[in-house]
């Protein structure tokens, strides 16, 4: 859990920290560009390598990414499914990093937003059967 806390709230509080700063110092800098535009053209602002120094961040993040959740997920699957189950995992996952890749980008954001409900489900449902087991500090249940 203690990568989705420095993913989301130290690396994207940094991200929207440095934004904020360089659009008080430069508001014309910004003018004009997107929302995916705004961290290349805060990172280009930078004195010395900005921009290289986003795209090989990006670049690493990614990779340590790809590699975490593939061995996470094989370990999953050996778990449940034997070895065999890790080595079709494996498979699976080069599969859609591929087919990832040649989808377009709009697309595959969506893709991405309607598999990750399918995370929510065995938890909703898991909640659900653990509502009596349940303890309410503080009161005479």
């Amino acid at each position: 859990m203690i990568a989705t806390f420095i993913d989301t709230v130290v690396l994207c509080g940094l991200c929207g920290l440095m934004l904020v700063a360089c659009m008080i110092s430069e508001p014309n800098a910004f003018f004009g560009a997107g929302d995916s535009d705004l961290v290349t053209v805060a990172f280009g602002g930078l004195p010395i390598f900005g921009r290289a120094l986003l795209h090989i961040s990006i670049i690493t993040f990614a990779f340590a990414t790809l590699l975490g959740w593939c061995f996470l997920g094989q370990k999953a699957a050996e778990y449940l499914a034997g070895k065999t189950g890790g080595l079709l995992y494996r498979f699976l996952y080069l599969f859609m990093i591929w087919s990832g890749a040649a989808m377009r980008q709009g697309f595959l954001w969506e893709l991405t937003d309607f598999v990750n409900l399918f995370l929510l489900l065995p938890n909703l449902y898991l909640l659900y059967r653990l509502r009596k087991e349940v303890t309410y500090p503080h009161t005479n249940r």
